[in-house]
């Protein structure tokens, strides 16, 4: 193999592997709670299975953490063995002084992958005059996924909705592309708008 298309495919492989996941969110607060800062978060995922929602919530309460803001995932505050009403949820996060209830609602979302090349390696063995050689190749693929959530701060007072917003994460490369890298991804740009919206 020539350098220059070792050095291509070597380039390939790389993006294949790596390359970046990143989220966008577009949200908006209600006029009534323009500024309005809250301290103490229990998040929600309201679908998805319970490793997802564990993990999502997990993060967003990391990220939440980290801004200075207290945090807890709803599983340890509504066991997913009981069923509460909403009023139930209401009086037991007042009991527990939680001013931000912010649901993660689980989208569409969609993964694909793309050959764009192949690897090939190979041996040679000489023995006296005579020479032996092995090769074969290895198919490389460019990997791609997109999930989308729709978020909601809800004002634990008053019941109100204090900010909606809608997020997109997108990552390529087999590395960024997991569950746990999106989530993570998800959990910092939603602490990020939180605080820029004057609600951290």
């Amino acid at each position: 193999m020539s350098i220059a298309r070792y050095i291509l495919v070597l380039g390939a492989l790389c993006v294949a592997l790596s390359a970046c996941a990143s989220t966008k969110m577009t949200c908006f607060s209600d006029p009534s709670f323009q500024g309005a800062q809250f301290s103490n978060f229990v998040v929600q995922v309201a679908n998805g299975d319970l490793e997802a929602q564990s993990l999502i919530s997990s993060k967003a309460c990391e990220a939440l953490s980290a801004e200075g803001a207290h945090c807890t995932p709803a599983l340890e505050v509504f066991p997913p063995t009981r069923t509460f009403s909403n009023q139930e949820k209401a009086d037991l996060l007042r009991s527990k002084d939680v001013d931000g209830y912010l649901v993660i609602i689980l989208g569409g979302g969609s993964s694909s992958s793309q050959y764009i090349g192949s690897q090939h390696f190979g041996t040679v063995n000489v023995y006296g005059n005579t020479a032996t050689g092995s090769g074969g190749s290895v198919p490389i693929y460019a990997f791609t996924r997109m999930e989308g959530y729709d978020l909601v701060l809800v004002d634990t007072e008053t019941l109100q909705k204090a900010w909606v917003g809608g997020a997109r994460t997108s990552g390529r490369g087999l590395l960024n592309i997991t569950d746990n890298v999106f989530a993570s991804s998800l959990g910092h740009e939603l602490a990020d708008s939180l605080k820029e919206a004057g609600h951290l």
